[in-house]
């Protein structure tokens, strides 16, 4: 059991000293948030932010901020919300 935590504290340890996010990635995706949200135009993006944020999510720059169907699903609308009516 011992060798057990040992060994999955160590693979915490090194798993999480490959991640990307860090304090200065954080701000920067935060504050390019903030700046999305206040109006801004994703084209005057800097370069290290793009960088980054493409680095952290995986995706291209462009297709973040809501212009990607991540999370969004084809809803079957041929059921009428679980109700059968008896005639």
């Amino acid at each position: 059991m011992i060798i057990g935590v040992i060994g999955l504290a160590l693979l915490g340890q090194f798993f999480s000293s490959r991640m990307k996010l860090d304090h200065k990635t954080h701000k920067i995706i935060l504050d390019e948030l903030d700046r999305i949200h206040a109006g801004g135009s994703k084209a005057d993006v800097t370069p290290e932010t793009k960088q980054v944020i493409e680095e952290l999510t995986g995706f291209k720059y462009e297709q973040c901020f809501g212009n990607n169907n991540v999370g969004y699903q084809e809803k079957d609308h041929s059921h009428h919300d679980g109700v059968t009516s008896h005639a």
